[in-house]
């Protein structure tokens, strides 16, 4: 039984790794994404900057929300409504015509979803894992944020030449409902149900 939980703590590394990475990697396409929502949108880049301005106001005010979350009701629930709200945020973020909607849509939806599925909540589930070397295992799975800021945006600003900054969103938006949300549901488990599950055989 202690092989087996210890291999599956590294999954759940791997997942925590892999929320961060696309969490903060959606995060910074915003930068990369200003300059073609302003021409579309018709509105200079300063109004736009506001809803990063207005996205990282609501993150941190939904932090104490996150917090009363994984207390009530633990990591898992939490990261699954956290992903949720993300989603919608993101692909809602893709139909914008005008800046009031990015204030609502970036900086208040997506935000409220990216604070809910940031550090604490994944600082709790990787505590909760690991009864030794706590440290070392947060920073690899807090590593996912550095990452998924080279990669994420790396990769659309590859595509971004031939497809629109629309679709940009929409396939972030798709990537977080077929890959992340999934492996939150299915792949974090209750250690506590898995111990009794691998004691019972």
């Amino acid at each position: 039984m202690s092989n087996y939980l210890t291999n599956y703590r590294w999954i759940i590394l791997s997942i925590s790794f892999t929320i961060l990475l696309f969490n903060v990697g959606t995060r910074y396409t915003f930068g990369l994404l200003l300059k073609p929502i302003s021409i579309d949108i018709n509105a200079n880049r300063t109004e736009i900057s506001l809803g990063f301005t207005i996205f990282m106001l609501v993150s941190a005010l939904s932090m104490p929300i996150a917090g009363y979350l994984i207390d009530k009701y633990g990591p898992k629930k939490t990261l699954i409504f956290g992903s949720v709200v993300g989603i919608i945020g993101t692909w809602l973020t893709g139909y914008i015509a005008n800046k009031w909607q990015i204030f609502l849509s970036f900086g208040v939806i997506y935000a409220f979803g990216h604070a809910i599925t940031s550090i604490p909540t994944i600082s709790t589930l990787i505590n909760q894992w690991f009864d030794k070397n706590k440290g070392i295992a947060n920073s690899i799975a807090i590593a996912g944020n550095g990452t998924g800021q080279l990669l994420v945006t790396s990769s659309l600003a590859l595509i971004l030449p031939y497809l629109s900054w629309r679709y940009c969103y929409f396939i972030l938006s798709v990537i977080h409902a077929i890959v992340i949300l999934p492996l939150i549901i299915f792949g974090i488990k209750s250690k506590a149900i898995l111990i009794r599950s691998v004691s019972a055989e």
